[in-house]
């Protein structure tokens, strides 16, 4: 058994099947560590979820805003031609697993609009041709739940910046509260938190997804995403990239039968003389 960081197996889709395809040869598992389920808020909205509390017609709204990525030294998060295609994948990612987590239901198509509000950062300056880094989003889940996202990972240095999500659906709404998350719903109001099996989860993000992949090495256990939860947050960020440039939503099975690069996604961008052979 294998295990992969959640920004995405490869950046070339048609690679990410052959690994399936070893996958069925060996007999092994692939793994993924989409660690933003063990996150307090998440898994208390996922708890909320699962109890039909907010009801049906879900819309989950996120708002990402950050400086651009030099301030914790990854410019080749903003490199289109060298880099692992900016925000839309290295963090939009495990926004769509969550919202898949949330909804028991694959992400179904993406529309977008993006720009690059990082294109004329200083500090920035070598990388010849910037990834997408600013982004208004949709996306709609199979349930016939929606996903919302608003992006800005181009801020100027000491900008700051902050994550917000909430939730929508057809009894009422949520809003967070440190750790907990406030429904609202007929002039009531009820506070959801997790519940004593998430607590060795929360302790550390990161170590609970290789903890969960050792439980299933050992046989009493099982990993928290495999393939294809990996496969669709990538599709998913396919998707979006694409609908950017093509200025229409794009379907998840148009890119799952298309199985491009990331590149290929952001044609018209990468065409241009802007980057290094």
């Amino acid at each position: 058994m294998s295990c992969a960081d959640g920004k995405a197996f490869d950046l070339d889709l048609k690679k990410c099947f052959e690994l399936k395809e070893k996958q069925a040869e060996t007999g092994k598992r692939i793994a993924i560590g989409l660690q933003y389920r063990n996150g307090k808020n998440h898994r208390a909205m996922k708890r909320m979820i699962d109890k039909g509390i907010i009801g049906k017609n879900i819309i989950m709204t996120y708002t990402d805003v950050r400086e651009n990525r030099t301030v914790v030294g990854k410019p080749a998060m903003h490199d289109a031609r060298y880099g692992n295609g900016g925000p839309l994948v290295d963090m939009a990612c495990h926004l769509f697993d969550l919202m898949r987590w949330f909804y028991k239901s694959n992400p179904k198509s993406a529309s977008a609009q993006w720009r690059i509000s990082a294109e004329n950062r200083e500090e920035l300056k070598s990388v010849e041709c910037k990834a997408p880094d600013t982004c208004v989003m949709q996306v709609e889940y199979e349930s016939g739940d929606l996903g919302s996202i608003t992006m800005n990972w181009g801020m100027p240095v000491k900008t700051g910046g902050q994550f917000l999500s909430h939730a929508v659906g057809s009894e009422g709404f949520v809003t967070e509260q440190g750790g907990s998350i406030t429904v609202q719903s007929g002039g009531e109001k009820l506070v959801v938190t997790t519940e004593p099996e998430d607590e060795q989860d929360l302790i550390n993000a990161e170590l609970a997804v290789y903890d969960h992949l050792i439980a299933e090495i050992e046989g009493r256990g099982s990993v928290q995403a495999a393939f294809d939860e990996g496969i669709y947050s990538l599709a998913t960020s396919m998707a979006a990239i694409k609908s950017g440039v093509l200025g229409r939503p794009v379907t998840i099975q148009e890119i799952l039968d298309e199985k491009p690069t990331i590149e290929q996604c952001m044609t018209k961008l990468t065409q241009k003389k802007c980057y290094r052979r």
